[in-house]
């Protein structure tokens, strides 16, 4: 019997421990979470550029190795992210293009140099992929998320949604991520301005 009372009077504080461990855990996620959607929300200097250590933001492309798209579907061209380090979002020398149609994001387009199609493939293991070859080329559809939700900004930088959905396509020198602003472009739209980027890229050496 004193056994037994010993063992449930030593049992009380490690289950108490074990709830205030659960405690602690959720209530970190939380935060997680709520210091993410701030981030997302970026009520400050706004920009829709990924805000990460190293990024500037050259004037034009001429000089950034890279081939826009001509296919751009009445949308224009309104930021231009250079990433001089690495992140986790990117590896550095990282470029992004951002355009915007009718007052919102339109396209982010992700120039990853170094960065593979089986490399992103294996990053993006857990998410649906849908495989596509077109001219022998290989493209892939990622969903990113199937909701869509959009925040509309008293200001006069363009207004945005998550990011729900992704083409890849590898280059000779860089893995291509076209990222739609929620239900803003269509696949096929992602496809053909993909398709006028891989058009206008150099041969490969032989």
């Amino acid at each position: 019997m004193l056994f037994t009372r010993l063992v449930r009077r030593n049992r009380r504080p490690t289950e108490a421990n074990a709830r205030f461990l659960v405690g602690m855990v959720i209530a970190m996620v939380a935060i997680a979470i709520i210091v993410q959607f701030v981030n997302w929300l970026n009520l400050g200097d706004r920009s829709l550029l990924n805000q990460t250590p190293g990024l500037v933001t050259p004037e034009s492309t001429t000089a950034l190795g890279i081939t826009s798209p001509t296919e751009l579907f009445s949308s224009e061209l309104f930021e231009i992210g250079l990433y001089t380090q690495s992140s986790d979002a990117f590896p550095a020398k990282t470029v992004s293009l951002v355009y915007v149609k009718n007052d919102w994001r339109f396209v982010e387009i992700d120039y990853l140099p170094g960065r593979t199609m089986v490399e992103q493939k294996a990053i993006y293991r857990t998410l649906p992929q849908e495989e596509a070859m077109v001219d022998d080329k290989e493209y892939v559809f990622v969903t990113l998320d199937r909701r869509s939700r959009c925040i509309e900004y008293d200001d006069d930088i363009p207004d945005r949604c998550e990011l729900t959905r992704q083409l890849l396509v590898e280059t000779q020198t860089h893995l291509i991520m076209i990222s739609a602003d929620g239900t803003h472009a269509t696949d096929g739209e992602l496809l053909l301005m993909a398709k006028s980027i891989i058009e206008l890229e150099p041969e490969p050496e032989s």
